[in-house]
């Protein structure tokens, strides 16, 4: 693990906790009331994770052997499982190796736009934004957990 900042935002686009982690320790903690402290590590990358219901994550079968063909039609598999329309959300893919499955991560534009919104008002640049349920990519039969507190990545 690189040293970074580890940012909890909720739904209501508050920063819940955060956290520094140098040489795979928590060397910095926080929350709401301390936030202005964040900055002091401006120069780390930014994982922040979405504590909200915004985020839809599933697998979809969509067969053939052009992944592009593949990755176009991957939100409409997903249709029915939103609640909104396509056109309103933003979507993410991961082809899964060796199967006609893609992991579909999928959340309303707006929610993601508001999200980013608060973490500029925070001058924060996010490097990646992950939902709390997302899976770390492991070996083949492994899972990995990273424990922060009593959050589960």
């Amino acid at each position: 693990m690189t040293d970074k900042r580890i940012i909890f935002i909720s739904r209501d686009n508050t920063i819940s906790r955060w956290f520094v982690s140098r040489e795979n320790n928590i060397v910095e903690r926080g929350n709401a009331d301390n936030v202005s402290e964040l900055e002091q590590w401006h120069d780390l990358e930014t994982d922040v994770v979405l504590l909200g219901t915004d985020v839809i994550i599933k697998t979809v079968e969509i067969p053939g052997s052009n992944a592009r063909t593949r990755l176009k039609a991957a939100p409409f598999a997903m249709e029915e499982h939103l609640a909104s329309d396509i056109e309103a959300m933003h979507f993410a893919y991961r082809i899964i190796k060796d199967t006609q499955g893609i992991q579909v991560v999928a959340v309303e534009q707006k929610s993601l736009q508001d999200y980013l919104a608060t973490l500029a008002s925070l001058s924060i640049t996010p490097t990646r934004i992950v939902p709390m349920a997302a899976l770390l990519d492991t070996p083949q039969g492994c899972i990995s957990v990273m424990q922060i507190e009593e959050h589960l990545l």
